[in-house]
């Protein structure tokens, strides 16, 4: 059954341009709170749109390494996987890449930008 519209990327493009549009009226801490209200629509919006998809990427990358950041990052540090080294090195860039596509798309490489 399809679902009623507006959907909620769009909800939340619509509420982040209505909050866009009266932060230049606001001033002080009412400015900032608005600009971080913005600010955590888009990434919601990112994470709705590009989430699924990347956490999907990310898993089938991940192939005979633990899901688990902190197991994997314990067995870096150990040393368990320094046979794999160039593997292990591109699931963690990947990662953080994935980590930024959604924080923070701005600040990556063009190369890096698009899914």
């Amino acid at each position: 059954m399809q679902r009623d519209q507006p959907d909620v990327s769009e909800i939340l493009r619509t509420v982040k341009e209505f909050v866009d549009d009266i932060t230049e009226q606001l001033g002080g801490q009412e400015r900032y709170h608005a600009m971080c209200a913005s600010y955590l629509l888009a990434v919601a919006g990112r994470e709705l749109a590009l989430g699924p998809t990347l956490d999907a990427n990310e898993r089938s990358a991940a192939g005979a390494f633990p899901d688990d950041v902190a197991e994997l990052s314990a067995r870096l540090r150990s040393g368990e996987l320094d046979a794999q080294w160039d593997a292990a090195f591109a699931l963690v860039l990947d990662h953080v890449i994935h980590k930024v596509r959604i924080s923070k798309p701005e600040h990556l490489h063009p190369l890096h930008q698009a899914v």
